[in-house]
């Protein structure tokens, strides 16, 4: 800790000749400084957006699918059997395949 103390003063605070140093150090001190809090900003942004994008995908994603391989004739009757369960909010049939073309 105190060679990086000793260092960091010795380039600040130079002597009378070599005052463009000081200067020079300063502004690459800042500049450093300005990159790293850019830096930690765009890290910490992305990784909200990435939870938050990954929160929306998950979330429409249904809890339970039920699949039939030669497709169900009596759709509205296993809704309606379905929807009788206290804790379904609701069901809907959706057709998985791929689309004409």
């Amino acid at each position: 800790m105190l060679s990086e103390l000793w260092l960091s003063q010795r380039y600040l605070r130079a002597g009378k000749k070599e005052k463009i140093i000081s200067i020079t150090a300063l502004i690459s001190i800042i500049g450093i400084a300005i990159g790293v809090m850019v830096l930690i900003v765009v890290i910490s942004v992305m990784s909200g957006f990435d939870r938050f994008l990954e929160d929306k995908m998950v979330g429409t994603n249904a809890h339970l699918s039920l699949e039939f391989y030669n497709g169900a004739k009596n759709t509205e009757e296993i809704i309606g059997k379905l929807k009788t369960f206290p804790y379904v909010r609701g069901a809907s049939p959706f057709i998985d395949g791929p689309g004409p073309g």
